[in-house]
């Protein structure tokens, strides 16, 4: 159920910080979290312009459950924040179609990637991809044949 990525990072940066394996865990905690307020930011910008940012943002920063879990949960705070590098890398990808740049298509891997090895549900970024591609091809078909 679990993926092993974020306790490797912290596992590994315990071996080059000065602190223990559990203070290592909740200081690596708190960059992932910060780092998934950073995204969350940058995915409401894109989609709803620079107040949507703000919003998303604040909103976000003043979840309790959020806040609570970057320094406490070394599972569902990762898992939050690959997400939403996942879901940045998608949106991108549709709206650069049909011809995603190769830093749309590697933030998309990326996301998807690191959500799956957080949490195997991160497979369900997957599925956001594909769904909306049956209504592309039925648009394109039908102009296809206008």
């Amino acid at each position: 159920m679990y993926g092993g990525g974020f306790d490797i990072l912290a596992t590994l940066a315990a071996k080059v910080l000065p602190f223990d394996l559990f203070e290592t865990r909740r200081l690596m905690g708190a960059a992932v979290g910060l780092s998934g307020l950073f995204v969350t930011w940058r995915l409401g910008r894109r989609l709803g312009g620079p107040f949507a940012g703000l919003i998303a943002l604040v909103l976000l920063a003043a979840c309790p459950l959020y806040y609570g879990d970057m320094f406490i949960n070394a599972k569902d705070a990762p898992f939050a924040m690959t997400s939403a590098i996942a879901l940045l890398g998608i949106v991108r990808a549709f709206e650069e179609y049909p011809r995603a740049t190769p830093a749309t298509v590697a933030l998309c891997g990326v996301g998807i990637g690191l959500a799956i090895g957080s949490r195997v549900m991160g497979g369900f970024a997957v599925l956001d991809a594909f769904l909306p591609l049956p209504l592309i091809l039925a648009i394109r078909s039908r102009v296809l044949t206008l």
